[in-house]
């Protein structure tokens, strides 16, 4: 069956440049360091949040790629739902680690993560039974950066604490992520006809954000 399934992706003449829906699957080369995290000394709340990055993460790019190479799936609709969903997950997901390392002792930051992780929520509920992906990429990409805000806060927090290179490394990772979404946003030809266009540089730029963020995870988790 997966010898019949990569033939097809082979061989399936696609309308889109080729490195979409792959290209994203340059973040599982951060892994290895995630993984290694879990197996430190460290209290089992920083574990459980390791976990649930990883979760999270993993959702958005098991979703994201089943979307883009959807000439194997019938339900494209389907799959674009659960896409935006993912994204909604993934927003609070990958700087959990770093808000639980404040958490403990900290109840503003506490209710500020609460209130995103609800946000998160509404968003995923929103594109699961209102057809959130309905609406214009703008609206939605102005939701996940508002869903964001609370990171400023944890950068804040980081450098305040004298971690300062999980906080420049927060920093360069939000702004990736900020960049990406103005990139999502537009439309435009090809960069590479047939290889890569401006969807893929969107991909790009968050592999490298999340790239940026297990480094300041791997900062903090130590």
């Amino acid at each position: 069956m997966l010898s019949k399934i990569a033939h097809n992706i082979r061989d399936h003449k696609r309308d889109v440049p080729l490195l979409r829906g792959r290209i994203h699957l340059l973040s599982l080369l951060f892994y290895p360091f995630v993984i290694r995290s879990l197996k430190k000394n460290v209290p089992k709340e920083l574990k459980y949040s390791l976990v649930i990055f990883i979760v999270s993460h993993l959702f958005n790019l098991i979703t994201t790629t089943l979307l883009h190479n959807n000439q194997l799936y019938e339900y494209r609709s389907a799959y674009k739902r659960i896409d935006i969903a993912s994204v909604f997950v993934v927003a609070p997901g990958l700087s959990f680690p770093v808000a639980v390392y404040f958490m403990k002792n900290d109840w503003f930051m506490a209710a500020i993560v609460y209130l995103q992780w609800i946000l998160s929520f509404v968003g995923v509920f929103g594109s699961l039974v209102f057809d959130f992906c309905s609406f214009q990429k703008e609206y939605r990409s102005m939701y996940v950066a508002f869903m964001n805000l609370p990171d400023v806060l944890i950068i804040y927090k980081l450098f305040a604490k004298g971690e300062y290179l999980s906080s420049l490394l927060s920093t360069f990772g939000l702004i990736f992520f900020f960049v990406g979404g103005i990139v999502y946003c537009q439309e435009g030809p090809p960069i590479i006809d047939g290889l890569i266009g401006h969807h893929e540089i969107f991909h790009l730029l968050t592999v490298i954000g999340f790239g940026l963020v297990v480094g300041a995870n791997r900062s903090v988790v130590k």
